[in-house]
């Protein structure tokens, strides 16, 4: 590659040494050439003498043919150098109007592309905040869960340990915590100073009645729509509200209780406290309300009619809520 590169090398100085030649030639007059000649043969006559080698090695013109030669080798130089390139084309005369395309299909559907990215982009983004939100949902009914809520009872004039209650904020969160802003006190009032005053032995005891009145004396109904969550009353302990019924009483189941399944909404259970309840079951009722075999709808929440062997009534224990709320 190097020899190559040397051999290139030295024959663009043999072209240029012969162009200037040529170039120098060209610019004698004959005169001129013949002195120029006949210095040279001199030179080499001279020469001869000392050295065969350089004599017969000394340049001999011709002026013809040194010209003609010269000529051929500018020729063939100057064929190898580039024509100027051509000048630029002047710049097209229109109007923006002779621009526009009729049917810039691709163009439109760039554009729609780039809308459809960015509301990928909003809609991406959207999800991000929801599903922000939703964590955020989440942990607030975890951190409910946590919590438990209490009744206090004083039974028979005597203060008994309280009932702690969990909550079902997962399945029933709308009703949890409507009990939940009760036993805090969060709607103004709470479950103090009620009592429980329905029971049906073995099925289940109700309480929690509080008389809300306006100012000109009539019945206030704290309506709150209560969801549906399909379980049933099938164990002790089970704390459940009716639905519709629009009042603060809930029941607390002491048996299976099918006769609550269809209006009410089972929303906690009884943790702690449930022997006390056991109690004031095996104690009994103070007056039967039994009638053709029904219970009526205010005793059972508007849950229906009961079997002939179910009969409720007042608890023979008088039954008073003291004090509720939550432990921290």
């Amino acid at each position: 590659m190097l020899n190559e590169t040397r051999k290139a090398k030295e024959q663009g100085n043999t072209n240029r040494q012969l162009l200037t030649y040529y170039d120098n030639i060209s610019s004698l007059s004959s005169d001129e050439i013949n002195v120029f000649q006949s210095n040279n043969t001199r030179d080499a006559g001279l020469d001869n003498s000392s050295s065969s080698s350089a004599s017969s090695t000394a340049p001999h013109f011709n002026t013809n043919e040194n010209v003609t030669e010269t000529q051929n080798d500018a020729h063939s130089l100057s064929s190898s150098i580039s024509p100027p390139l051509a000048p630029a084309p002047p710049p097209l005369i229109m109007n923006e109007s002779d621009l526009q395309i009729q049917n810039a299909v691709a163009e439109k559907l760039v554009n729609e592309k780039v809308q459809i990215e960015q509301e990928k982009e909003h809609i991406e983004q959207k999800l991000k905040d929801l599903e922000e939100r939703e964590e955020q949902i989440n942990k607030y009914f975890v951190d409910l869960s946590c919590k438990i809520c209490f009744i206090s009872l004083e039974i028979n004039n005597k203060f008994c340990d309280d009932i702690l209650i969990k909550l079902y904020h997962d399945a029933a969160p709308v009703t949890a915590e409507y009990f939940r802003s009760i036993c805090i006190g969060a709607r103004g009032f709470n479950y103090e100073n009620s009592t429980f005053h329905y029971l049906m032995p073995n099925t289940f005891i109700k309480g929690g009645k509080v008389s809300i009145c306006t100012p000109n004396g009539n019945r206030f109904l704290d309506k709150v729509k209560k969801e549906r969550n399909g379980f049933i009353h099938d164990k002790i302990g089970l704390l459940s509200m009716g639905v519709d019924d629009g009042t603060t009483q809930f029941f607390i189941t002491l048996g299976p209780a099918p006769v609550l399944n269809d209006k009410n909404v089972i929303f906690g259970e009884i943790v702690q406290g449930i022997d006390m309840l056991e109690s004031i079951n095996k104690n009994g009722i103070r007056v039967a309300t039994c009638g053709d075999g029904a219970a009526s709808d205010d005793e059972v929440g508007g849950a229906g009619a009961t079997s002939d062997d179910q009969v409720g009534g007042a608890p023979l224990d008088k039954v008073v809520i003291y004090a509720c709320g939550e432990k921290k």
